[in-house]
């Protein structure tokens, strides 16, 4: 389980614990007592069922609504469609675009919005001479991100790589 989750997990159970513990000398107690030990398993369980509802309302739901995610959760969320899940159509909040496949090199592509914004992810051709296109051809999947025909950003293995910091910062403003 990740170190974040584990800690907010913890939060929880610490409130729900605090908050059904009757005296303070219930919390200073140095051997379990099974009163103590009830409640702290009792309140892990809802700090893990809060946070399963948390989950299921931030995450993709079941009818594609979503909470707006950051533009790297979204350019995440388009690579992993398109490349690792293999997706016909990727969607981002509520809204599908359809994954194509260029005409000369048979790459994944996708036009796509992001707050009125259009971006479009492009798989990465193996066959070129960067060093993106090194990490494809050893089987890394690679997507870079265009805006108005500039690269932008590049996602290799669900991890995002914006390009120049005045670019990002123009992109951020805009986006």
């Amino acid at each position: 389980m990740e170190e974040g989750r584990k800690r907010v997990l913890g939060i929880i159970a610490g409130i729900l614990v605090a908050r059904h513990l009757k005296t303070t000398e219930d919390l200073q107690d140095s051997r379990p007592s099974p009163r103590t030990e009830s409640l702290v398993a009792s309140a892990v369980q809802w700090a893990e069922r809060i946070m399963r509802r948390i989950d299921g309302t931030f995450a993709d739901s079941a009818d594609g609504k979503r909470m707006a995610a950051s533009l790297e959760e979204t350019l995440i969320s388009v690579w992993r469609q398109a490349l690792v899940d293999e997706a016909k159509t990727v969607t981002l909040e509520g809204r599908n675009f359809p994954v194509r496949r260029t005409n000369r090199s048979r790459l994944r592509e996708v036009d796509f919005l992001f707050k009125g914004h259009a971006l479009r992810g492009l798989e990465q051709n193996p066959k070129t001479g960067s060093r993106w296109a090194w990490l494809a051809h050893e089987g890394k999947k690679v997507m870079q991100f265009l805006r108005e025909r500039r690269y932008v950003a590049v996602v290799v293995d669900g991890k995002v790589q914006f390009y120049g910091k005045a670019g990002l910062d123009d992109l951020e403003r805009q986006v």
